[in-house]
């Protein structure tokens, strides 16, 4: 028995920014940086409409990729240590939800903890032994002083691994594929070194 399908009453988006008291993390509000209702017009979730899973989602990558076009980044070497959290975009789920069991309907409020815009001091790379850096900058199309633009770096990381110089088709089980980091500027908060590491294919 999946029990009734729950129409959407409202929804609501927060922005949240993430401080230390005493030692403590929390989170508080903070004004959203994108107007509310710019970012309620991209959710495909809508007073009205079923609340489902897939839309979550949706609205998830929606949001996710507006507030990356303003630099704040979603990207997992953000969330790691040594960058504290609230450095990384964050669409905190479940969303909040109150549901009306009379009625068969829902208020849902997404949360996101919308991180700091990010800017790119220096472009490295490493891992290379027989490539030469400046084969590699030609297919980056960041550059240094830019704000960190998601979209324009995983087009880099695809050019880069479409050379063909970082692949092992003798070994692909074991060999590892182009990927990148964030690391942080010490005594500079807003900007991030970008890092392509990559692993060279076996030289024939």
């Amino acid at each position: 028995d999946e029990g009734p399908r729950y129409r959407v009453r409202s929804l609501a988006i927060e922005g949240l920014e993430v401080t230390n008291a005493d030692g403590q993390q929390e989170m508080v509000e903070q004004e959203l940086i994108i107007p509310r209702e710019e970012l309620l017009a991209l959710c495909e979730m809508q007073p009205g409409s079923f609340y489902e899973a897939t839309t979550v989602r949706a609205d998830r990558e929606a949001l996710r990729s507006a507030y990356g076009d303003r630099g704040h980044l979603d990207h997992p070497s953000l969330s790691e240590a040594p960058f504290p959290r609230g450095y990384a975009w964050e669409f905190l789920d479940p969303p909040v939800t109150v549901f009306d069991l009379e009625e068969h309907t829902v208020d849902v409020v997404y949360r996101l903890v919308q991180g700091r815009p990010l800017y790119i001091r220096e472009i490295e790379f490493a891992g290379t032994t027989h490539t030469r850096d400046r084969v590699l900058r030609r297919e980056v199309s960041v550059f240094p002083g830019q704000r960190a633009d998601l979209r324009e770096i995983n087009r880099s990381l695809a050019r880069i691994q479409g050379t063909g110089f970082f692949s092992d088709q003798f070994n692909p089980a074991e060999h590892r594929e182009p990927f990148y980091r964030f690391v942080p500027v010490e005594g500079d908060p807003d900007r991030v070194d970008l890092e392509f590491q990559v692993q060279e294919g076996r030289v024939i």
